[in-house]
């Protein structure tokens, strides 16, 4: 009945992999874990390569990265099972009834999101800024990611019926990083498609320096104006993030106000946020500068 999607990149799921296993014999029903390795370095191959020979577990491994879109969608390809659970591999399962809580919630017409939770105890000073990212935007409890539900979808813990997802799919058009949620959120929008939040949230482990923070933020920026750019007379869209939703609403002339701002005091403002002040709100004013130079 359920296939765990487990899309790996240089990261080690052993542990996550064991829990899932554990809890997923405790079931009535049956499942299969689904690990597809999208090109990681070699000493996590190594490392990952034992988790084949644990029960209903498929391990691939993949030659070259094809990033995360494609992974996801060939992950479903490889699937036997009528509910498909994607799971981040850099995760941590902190529930004994993880697997349990989404079954109790099946629907053949609905999508299931669990969410995400962050370590209490604070990181070293070189990671505080995706973990303050982390707790204050990402860690969201379920009555009130339900407000505005397509707002809040993320690939990091969800579950959909395996034939809803076929038909939508991830666009595999977005190689870079960062988006894809976005625009697969926007689809379940488009096509009306029930989404439950439920409180069932797992650990995200796998924090970035601050310097490599900034680094995917501003990847994540440029696939997200690619996606701007197809979908900017789209008002449902614009509005349903933050981002663009402020960026939208700058007059040309502000937009080059903040460019020239942004580009006198951009090597400052990063310097501040990874040696000093690793603050969201700081890195907000970072990313509408940032987005206000692109072309």
């Amino acid at each position: 009945m359920l296939s765990i999607c487990i899309p790996v990149y240089n990261f080690d799921v052993r542990e996550l992999i064991s829990e899932l296993t554990s809890q997923g014999i405790k079931l009535s029903t049956e499942f299969e874990i689904i690990v597809i390795d999208d090109a990681s370095k070699h000493e996590f191959k190594i490392i990952n390569q034992s988790v084949r020979k644990i029960p209903n577990v498929k391990y691939i491994e993949l030659g070259e990265n094809i990033g995360r879109s494609r992974i996801r969608n060939l992950i479903a390809e490889y699937s036997s099972y009528n509910y498909l659970l994607f799971i981040d591999c850099d995760s941590r399962v902190n529930n004994k009834n993880f697997i349990q809580n989404y079954i109790a919630n099946f629907k053949n017409d609905a999508v299931i999101i669990g969410g995400v939770a962050y370590e209490n105890e604070s990181p070293g000073k070189d990671f505080l800024l995706r973990w303050n990212y982390g707790k204050n935007r990402e860690t969201i409890a379920a009555n009130e990611r339900g407000k505005e539900p397509y707002n809040s979808f993320k690939t990091f813990n969800f579950c959909i019926p395996k034939q809803l997802f076929l038909n939508i799919k991830f666009d595999e058009n977005l190689e870079e990083y960062g988006h894809e949620d976005t625009l697969f959120g926007y689809q379940l929008r488009k096509q009306k498609i029930n989404i439950i939040h439920i409180e069932n949230p797992l650990i995200h482990l796998g924090l970035e320096k601050n310097s490599e923070f900034i680094q995917k933020t501003e990847k994540s920026l440029e696939n997200l104006f690619k996606i701007y750019l197809v979908y900017k007379q789209d008002p449902e869209f614009i509005n349903s993030i933050r981002i663009l939703r402020s960026y939208s609403k700058l007059r040309p002339f502000n937009r080059f106000l903040i460019k020239l701002f942004f580009k006198s005091f951009k090597s400052f403002i990063k310097y501040f946020m990874i040696n000093w002040f690793p603050n969201v709100r700081l890195l907000d004013i970072y990313k509408i500068g940032y987005i206000c130079c692109l072309k």
